[in-house]
């Protein structure tokens, strides 16, 4: 059996801070969010979305200090 995924794998990787929780509730709205990791003192999120909305991902990420890693 086959499922579809969107083809763009991003992780995400920022401090918690007052902005975290709407962030993260904003990429459950536009994409698959795979994993979200809160240990070392940070969070890593690991999110799949379609190409097209990557430049927009990291538009909002860098208003939060946010690194984008592609896998």
């Amino acid at each position: 059996l086959e499922e579809f995924r969107y083809p763009t794998e991003l992780v995400i990787s920022m401090a918690q801070h007052q902005e975290f929780g709407a962030f993260l509730g904003w990429l459950y709205g536009r994409t698959d969010v795979v994993s979200v990791d809160y240990r070392g003192g940070g969070t890593r999120i690991r999110v799949r979305c379609r190409e097209r909305d990557v430049p927009r991902i990291r538009s909002r990420a860098a208003t939060l200090d946010a690194a984008i890693d592609l896998t």
